[in-house]
């Protein structure tokens, strides 16, 4: 299994918020059936931000790394987005006994 993040400023190049509802309902039209969203802080290009992490973990090839890419190009032209940040692991889930 993969895990996939995209980092997304929840503010636009034009300083209007985000709400993370926007985020969920986005996502939601997007056909993402599931997903972690971490409201957290961050910083761009020097300046502190409210950000969010979605979180993606991925058990079959559903998901390529050209369809995160363009999950993630959806995300930044919605949101009116710079950039977003994509990261992928390897991840492992643990169901317990030996």
């Amino acid at each position: 299994m993969t895990s996939y993040k995209i980092y997304l400023g929840l503010e636009t190049k034009q300083g209007k918020v985000i709400d993370i509802s926007e985020v969920y309902s986005y996502l939601s039209e997007l056909g993402i059936e599931g997903a972690t969203i971490i409201e957290t802080m961050g910083f761009y290009k020097g300046t502190l931000e409210k950000s969010c992490i979605i979180e993606l973990i991925i058990k079959s090839d559903v998901y390529t790394k050209i369809s995160l890419l363009t999950i993630a190009d959806a995300i930044k032209e919605k949101f009116n987005q710079e950039e977003v940040l994509c990261t992928s692991q390897y991840t492992k889930i643990h169901r317990g006994g030996n």
